[in-house]
């Protein structure tokens, strides 16, 4: 190569180097599962996109050092259905009671939001219906596994953290109510069928991508 062809190449620390996709993180527990793979798809290219699957507020909460340790540039994060477990002893209490949830979600956004240099935005827990967990299995639970007003209540009080503390939040359980959630879920009353989990998936990136700066992508 004479002299002259090289005057020609970048020059320079990082001539040759390629900008990083950003990094967006997905936390979740099987819904999300779900969704993961359409944001995935429809992110290609324009960022990096990872799912870490949690099931309580307290295990996000004491498994946010592997969160912390990928310093993500966005954080999508849900936890509630797991909370929501109605037990199945005398009491017929929920896994984890409200005011410990509240707490629980203070304590993650606060350790994320001084530990990362990520937006958070929260994302409500999807609707349940009563009568369908009812259905005998395999199809069903066979009984109440979450009931629709704890799912309700619990939104109620993440959104009003949410709000107090500025984070963009992602109201899936209205996305899918809008939708209709009985044309999505499956017979257990909880999870959501294929179709269910892309309208959830289109949500997602479409409030990612706001954030990101990229419209949503067009789909066929």
């Amino acid at each position: 190569m004479s002299a002259q062809d090289r005057s020609a190449e970048p020059v320079g620390p990082g001539a040759n180097s390629v900008k990083p996709l950003p990094k967006v993180v997905l936390i979740g527990d099987s819904i999300m599962g779900g969704y993961a793979p359409t944001v995935q798809r429809q992110l290609q290219g324009l960022a990096e996109v990872k799912g870490f699957t949690r099931k309580t507020s307290g295990h996000v909460l004491e498994q946010l050092d592997e969160i912390v340790s990928a310093q993500p540039d966005i954080i999508h994060l849900n936890c509630g259905l797991w909370d929501l477990i109605v037990s199945t002893n005398e009491t017929h209490n929920v896994q984890v009671p409200f005011d410990q949830y509240k707490s629980n979600l203070v304590k993650i956004f606060g350790r994320l939001r001084q530990e990362t240099h990520a937006e958070v935005i929260w994302a409500t827990t999807t609707p349940v219906t009563e009568r369908k967990q009812l259905n005998p299995r395999p199809k069903g639970y066979g009984r109440i596994v979450r009931r629709e007003a704890e799912v309700k209540l619990y939104n109620r009080g993440s959104i009003e953290i949410a709000k107090d503390l500025g984070l963009k939040y992602d109201d899936l359980f209205e996305v899918m109510m809008r939708a209709g959630r009985d044309d999505y879920q499956k017979d257990d009353g909880v999870h959501f069928n294929e179709a269910g989990s892309e309208i959830l998936g289109q949500a997602v990136t479409k409030t990612i991508r706001s954030s990101l700066g990229k419209p949503l992508r067009a789909t066929n």
